[in-house]
């Protein structure tokens, strides 16, 4: 089964990012991640692990100390995913995770503005 995984991490501690506002940190991040899995709860297993240690734009992994704070995990067909990601992703019909975004960061400003 495939599942799309909209995962929320707040860190333990602010992250320096660069930004339109000096001085502004970053409290979280949000991820979205591709998973083949025979359930929702593997599924949501590779989903935090993943959103814990997300993958960098030059290949490597980066741990980051925080805790997924929300999730949300929905059933799809691999057939919804844009052409692209199902032409880009090697692993789509391997158990486990087969594709991740950049992760977008926000900071306790924009959270407020929620």
């Amino acid at each position: 089964m495939h599942f799309r995984a909209e995962m929320t991490v707040q860190l333990d501690e602010p992250l320096a990012v660069e930004s339109g506002n000096e001085g502004e940190a970053a409290i979280g991040y949000i991820i979205v991640i591709g998973v083949n899995a025979p359930d929702l709860a593997a599924a949501a297993k590779y989903a935090h692990d993943v959103a814990l240690r997300p993958k960098g734009t030059d290949g490597s992994f980066h741990v980051y100390s925080g805790a997924v704070i929300e999730a949300r995990i929905e059933r799809i067909e691999k057939s919804d995913w844009e052409p692209f990601i199902r032409e880009n992703a090697t692993r789509i019909d391997q158990e486990g995770v087969y594709y991740s975004t950049g992760i977008i960061f926000f900071s306790a400003e924009d959270q407020s503005d929620v």
